[in-house]
């Protein structure tokens, strides 16, 4: 196996691994949330962490013509964290949650970019471009709950750029 078969290997595998541990975490984050729609949109990217676990075991058996095994028990380490009990408590409050999904989902879209220079192949880096581009579409999402959920409410491109309360 080349270098960069090594590398495009570790990415999916890791990657893998972090998307079915986001899953976990934002299906058990949606039910601490009592706000319906926020639970809504938890839930979706709950789904959403699903949908790219199916698309990187597509690129996984496209590239290497198998199966992906022996995936690591950790992905990135953030969701797990969480999912352990290092930052997730019985009293843990929305914000808080919101801002360790935040810091995944930065730290998720950071690596599929790393996997886009990684890959030789257009298709590959097309691919990994479009999962940085998700992982960006959640982060702005859950910091623009964030910012709802705290009061803040920001005015349209093109208004005099003050807060709303």
């Amino acid at each position: 196996m080349s270098d960069t078969d090594r590398k495009i290997d570790e990415i999916l595998k890791i990657g893998l691994a972090t998307e079915v541990n986001g899953h976990k975490f934002y299906k058990g984050f949606a039910e601490r949330v009592t706000r319906e729609e926020t639970r809504d949109k938890i839930n979706t990217l709950a789904d959403d962490e699903i949908k790219h676990r199916e698309v990187l075991e597509k690129i996984y058996r496209d590239y290497f013509k198998k199966d992906p095994d022996n995936l690591p028990e950790k992905g990135l380490g953030i969701f797990e964290k969480a999912l352990e009990g290092h930052r997730v408590t019985t009293d843990i409050t929305a914000p808080a949650l919101l801002d360790i999904a935040i810091e995944a989902e930065s730290a998720s879209r950071d690596f599929y970019m790393d996997g886009e220079k990684s890959a030789e192949s257009q298709e590959l880096k097309e691919i990994f471009r479009r999962l940085a581009d998700e992982e960006d579409g959640h982060f702005n999402l859950l910091t623009a709950e964030k910012n709802a959920l705290a009061g803040l409410d920001w005015f349209a491109i093109g208004a005099s750029g003050d807060f709303e309360y």
